[in-house]
């Protein structure tokens, strides 16, 4: 490591060192000098209230400079910042650019580890074999690829902390930064209601809900896509066939991949083939997750009827076509995310 650096003037009668360490490899290896001076320039400048005007490169805190707490509204520019409250570190988002499939892969391992109670934390493995890759862990989404050059440029942003106990396997852990870059997130989504409008959307658009319902997912954006065209009775009848062609595909991929047994074979039993699916889970859930389920095969059931009547009745709106469109992205959402 080299040093140099300028520091601001201290806030207090200490004398300061005329620079800190500048770090010249990775930041985030157990145990590396590198970490160890890392954390000791960080505590230093927060117990003695200093500021340091350069931004520390070389490790997983990205675009980030040290700053004194209670001084970040007057050096803010247009671009947002977050503090980092338990070490006093400023992330400069707009400084993190990611591509849109890296983001949805951040978003899916934030919220694998999220789903499963704190007591039982623990990191995701990703296995590399010749078919692609594989990840395991009891919040990850079944059939959700991993594309490796994502996943190391989210640990070169420091948004994840990548280990490999062997050759073929990367263990991942979510760091301090990319929890509050997945929150940042959340937050530019929009407004509360918004923003959960947006993750419903947002999941079919993934590439995880792609993959496992491919076919279902095309169906329901051309329905989307035709509630924007025009308001004719023609149109919104379209809307109806697609959404329930849409319904029927989403019940047979669950068929396929559940395998229930007594599942109707015909493809427009759509009520009973979801049935048979929920049915065979119940025995994996507690009473509340079950009386859940039970209450998704009403609403499946519901929206079915809905779906009927916009096919095949003369009296339909725009307010129709949009509420049997959100509705079955809704009921997808919920019932794919129950099943794991």
């Amino acid at each position: 490591m080299s040093s140099r650096g300028p520091i601001h003037s201290p806030a207090t009668k200490t004398r300061t060192p005329k620079s800190y360490p500048r770090l010249t490899r990775p930041f985030g290896t157990t145990g590396s000098r590198a970490s160890s001076a890392l954390w000791s320039v960080i505590s230093t400048l927060r117990s003695g209230g200093r500021a340091a005007s350069e931004t520390l490169s070389g490790h997983p805190i990205p675009s980030c400079t040290v700053r004194r707490v209670g001084q970040e509204s007057a050096d803010r520019s247009s671009s947002v910042q977050t503090i980092l409250p338990t070490i006093g570190v400023v992330i400069d988002f707009d400084r993190i650019l990611l591509e849109p499939e890296q983001t949805e892969l951040l978003a899916r391992f934030v919220e694998a580890v999220r789903s499963v109670p704190s007591g039982r934390r623990q990191p995701v493995l990703v296995i590399q074999h010749m078919g692609g890759t594989d990840a395991i862990h009891p919040g990850w989404q079944p059939g959700t690829p991993v594309y490796i050059g994502d996943l190391e440029m989210l640990g070169r942003r420091g948004l994840l902390h990548l280990t490999w106990p062997d050759r073929y396997t990367t263990k991942v852990e979510v760091t301090p930064e990319g929890f509050a870059y997945y929150a940042e997130l959340k937050k530019r989504s929009g407004q509360p209601v918004e923003r959960q409008t947006t993750a419903v959307k947002n999941y079919l658009d993934s590439v995880a809900f792609k993959t496992r319902h491919a076919a279902c997912y095309a169906k329901w954006a051309e329905a989307e896509q035709s509630l924007w065209v025009s308001d004719s009775a023609a149109q919104l009848t379209t809307i109806g066939h697609k959404c329930r062609e849409a319904m029927q595909m989403f019940a047979t991929d669950l068929i396929n991949r559940y395998q229930p047994t007594g599942a109707p074979s015909d493809s427009t039993k759509t009520i009973n083939r979801l049935k048979a699916v929920l049915d065979q889970q119940k025995s994996q859930l507690g009473e509340s997750e079950s009386k859940f389920h039970d209450a998704l095969a009403n609403y499946w059931e519901a929206l079915n009827g809905l779906v009927q009547r916009q096919e095949h009745s003369q009296t339909l709106t725009w307010e129709d076509g949009r509420r049997v469109v959100f509705q079955t992205a809704v009921v997808m959402f919920e019932i794919d995310r129950s099943l794991k």
